[in-house]
């Protein structure tokens, strides 16, 4: 009889693997994302959470509040546990970026001095307290894009009017971290360009964004690389007849540019390039024209996309995964019956953490986090789900029945995700 007993239990659960194996590969069919834990953070007012920066034990969470007299800049510390540990806030009006380097957060964003648009970064320590803050702009407005450190110093690209000579153009500036400024490059022609994202490379940096300049239509993909010393490598536009813009860039073997194409359908746009600046491959994704992405990240596991999509009730989150050679291996939500969406992206190890906003609890925007494994869900050990003991047999905390004959327990550790 035990033997029949043990047989019936193994056979459940091998059909819950098989389950379970099948919904880790959708390909391009719709999932739901399943979390570790998830949690809110706002008040009366619109907070939404645009940047995430996770490493070891501890994650860090950028975003903007209005549900004060004015809007603001927060700055959460989580343990990757979801234990809350601190917040504070940061003068300024929008966060573009955070970077977790060495034992201090670098946060990137912008405020309105005297009128005008100016960047700011500021260097803020593990246990909260703001180390330095320095601003960058002159008397016309200036847009922050993305961060990146290497070696002894960080560097910051964006958008400016207030240098150059015609229009708007990229620019780099480089710091040291005690926040001395050391040097800034500007790039741009006769039309507009601006930097979204910097990445930096074993030999020198990267910056994505747009320009009018060059390319087939309005607003084409530009994809700067250069050296150390803002010296400039090689330049790639990408493009149709109408808008398509460049917003971030990661590496993993190569460089994965994520954008927004208006010039083709899906809008979702992917794209990939060697050293040399030559183009692998373009994926794009989406189901409607509501379909925006808006943060990547790389594992060895392979490359994930979050961002916002019309298909579920008022919208909701969804999270791409690719792999190195562009295959789609799943799309999944997250949402309810309001408008949520994600903003921010960031994989530690075997887990990420997704943050934007949610109006499930209010009409105003609550920013959220949440923690799930790299198929977009949580795991749970199967010894957990099914246990059998000399007296009984339990599957999800529950006795189904007794065995009739005494036994030696018997118990497995295999991996079930939900």
């Amino acid at each position: 009889m035990i033997r029949r007993s043990i047989f019936a239990v193994a056979t459940i659960l091998i059909l819950i693997l098989s389950y379970s194996s099948l919904g880790k590969h959708e390909m391009a069919s719709i999932g739901k994302i399943r979390p570790y834990w998830i949690k809110t953070y706002g008040g009366d007012g619109d907070d939404i959470a645009k940047c995430v920066d996770a490493y070891g034990d501890t994650v860090y969470v950028a975003g903007e509040t209005s549900s004060g007299d004015t809007t603001e800049i927060f700055l959460l510390k989580y343990t990757s546990k979801g234990k809350f540990q601190w917040n504070i806030s940061l003068e300024g009006n929008a966060v573009k970026d955070i970077f977790v380097y060495g034992d201090a957060i670098y946060v990137l964003g912008e405020i309105d001095e005297s009128g005008n648009k100016n960047v700011f970064v500021s260097k803020v320590s593990s246990d909260g307290n703001i180390v330095w803050t320095k601003t960058w702009g002159g008397s016309s407005e200036d847009v922050a894009g993305g961060i990146a450190a290497k070696g002894n110093a960080i560097y910051i690209c964006g958008e400016t009017k207030s240098f150059g000579a015609l229009g708007s153009d990229v620019f780099i500036a480089k710091y040291d971290l005690d926040g001395n400024f050391v040097w800034q490059k500007l790039w741009g022609k006769s039309g507009d360009e601006g930097g979204y994202d910097i990445l930096s490379t074993n030999d020198g940096i990267c910056v994505v964004g747009y320009t009018t300049s060059y390319g087939a239509g309005e607003k084409d993909v530009l994809v700067l690389k250069f050296d150390l010393d803002g010296n400039i490598v090689w330049t790639k536009t990408w493009g149709g007849s109408s808008e398509d813009v460049a917003i971030k860039i990661t590496s993993l073997d190569e460089f994965y540019v994520l954008g927004y194409t208006a010039s083709y359908f899906p809008h979702a746009l992917l794209l990939k390039y060697d050293g040399q600046g030559n183009m692998l491959f373009e994926r794009r994704w989406g189901e409607s024209e509501g379909d925006v992405a808006e943060d990547i990240a790389t594992s060895s596991d392979g490359i994930f996309i979050v961002g916002k999509t019309t298909q579920g009730w008022g919208g909701d989150i969804f999270l791409l995964k690719y792999t190195s050679e562009g295959i789609l291996k799943f799309a999944k939500t997250w949402g309810g019956f309001k408008e949520d969406a994600a903003y921010g992206v960031d994989i530690d190890g075997s887990v990420m953490y997704i943050v934007g906003y949610t109006t499930e609890r209010t009409t105003a925007k609550d920013a959220f986090i949440l923690k799930c494994n790299l198929y977009g869900v949580r795991s749970l050990p199967i010894e957990k789900t099914a246990i059998i003991n000399n007296e009984a047999i339990s599957i999800f905390g529950r006795e189904v029945f007794p065995l009739l004959e005494r036994g030696d327990s018997s118990s497995t550790t295999a991996a079930l995700s939900l």
